[in-house]
């Protein structure tokens, strides 16, 4: 059995008085006040008083022993709990904290407004209004690779910017010899813009392809790879037709990666109505994976009225953004669907977004019960965070 040191006793006793074994979030900070370990909780005063019957050996022990005073919050559902923990440990990066505290590599995949267009990886999804972004992808190195093949099976550049262009269906007082710039298109395997290899049409072409590809429709793409081995096997070039056999097999599996990413978040916009206490229960807008507004439960006819106005902003305003996404949305996006993917049956307690802002009553088909002591009048206050300090 551990050994509690008076300062750790003290901290105890703090917690068993004034936490309550209800969902909510805790940190635990050293002796100079930094942050050490960010923590949630679907109970929260158990989970506070198992750091205190930790052995010494094991990692909640060695936290303890460290922290001078824990901060907890109550919150009134887990989900709550599980998406302001993240952005918590986001913030602040505690030393004691894996999980959510290293910054995840994602791609995106962005069609810079530039002449001749071109794909490029981003890092974020933020870039110069009017980009097109597909994304985010959990896998950059693999994205690259799929970026650079689809650049090579449909001629596109992927040079810098920015690019000399010169199409053939430009006119010029007097011809001038023009050469490529780069290996791909000495070798064929770019459409050349740069030196009046192909015509404005023929490239916007193969850029509107690429789109239909980063959209989920990839069939003349692969269609075209296929027609191309099977004419390099008929003419006994079977390196050659390995070759695009390998092309299109990657190509495959990045499209199956794109339409199940879009399936998946496409389904994650909704007004979600966690299972909840009763005081603070709180509405999530749920947009493309994220959480793009939290708000107090209404319940008045003046609150549900305030609420809808607020949702209809808050749409119009993301409609208006388009597929820009945040840095730092990639990660919750991931979150918030390996939730819905652990807890199936919280879609039931899901509704349209349209649905919701048409309906005049709360628009969920099966309003959840009271917890037992509870009732569906305001709380006195709201409540309010603890410290409990040695």
């Amino acid at each position: 059995m551990a050994i509690i040191a008076p300062r750790q006793s003290r901290l105890r006793e703090e917690v068993r008085e004034h936490v309550r074994n209800v969902p909510g979030v805790y940190r635990f900070r050293d002796g100079e006040g930094t942050v050490i370990y960010v923590g949630q909780s679907r109970q929260l005063r158990t989970r506070l008083l198992s750091y205190f019957r930790a052995a010494r050996e094991e990692k909640a022990g060695r936290l303890i022993r460290r922290c001078h005073r824990v901060e907890w919050r109550h919150l009134p559902d887990i989900f709550t709990a599980v998406i302001t923990e993240y952005h918590l440990i986001r913030r602040l990066r505690p030393r004691g904290n894996v999980q959510h505290r290293r910054r995840r590599p994602y791609a995106f995949i962005r069609i810079p407004d530039v002449s001749p267009p071109r794909l490029r990886l981003s890092p974020t999804g933020k870039g110069v209004p009017g980009e097109e972004c597909y994304g985010p992808f959990p896998s950059p190195g693999r994205v690259a690779r799929a970026v650079d093949e689809l650049n090579r099976a449909l001629g596109l550049r992927d040079c810098g910017d920015p690019c000399p262009t010169h199409f053939l269906d430009q006119l010029e007082l007097l011809p001038v010899s023009r050469y490529p710039g780069c290996l791909r298109g000495e070798m064929g395997s770019c459409l050349a813009p740069c030196a009046g290899g192909t015509t404005e049409r023929v490239y916007s072409k193969a850029l509107e392809t690429a789109r239909h590809f980063l959209q989920g429709d990839g069939a003349e793409v692969l269609l075209d790879l296929r027609l191309r081995m099977e004419e390099a096997a008929g003419l006994s070039r079977f390196e050659h037709a390995a070759f695009l056999r390998d092309r299109l097999m990657r190509l495959e599996g990045f499209q199956e990666d794109l339409r199940t990413f879009r399936h998946h978040t496409r389904r994650l916009t909704f007004i979600y109505r966690p299972q909840g206490d009763g005081p603070g229960r709180r509405l999530h807008l749920i947009w493309r994976g994220r959480v793009a507004l939290s708000l107090a439960h209404p319940r008045t006819a003046r609150t549900w009225h305030n609420a809808r106005k607020r949702v209809r902003h808050a749409v119009a305003k993301l409609a208006i953004q388009g597929d820009e996404i945040p840095p730092d949305a990639a990660g919750e996006t991931f979150l918030v669907a390996r939730w819905f993917a652990r807890n199936p049956e919280e879609r039931e307690r899901t509704i349209g977004v349209e649905r919701w802002l048409s309906t005049k009553t709360s628009g969920f088909s099966r309003p959840s019960a009271p917890a037992p002591g509870s009732d569906e009048t305001p709380p006195p206050s709201r409540p309010a965070r603890k410290v409990a300090s040695a």
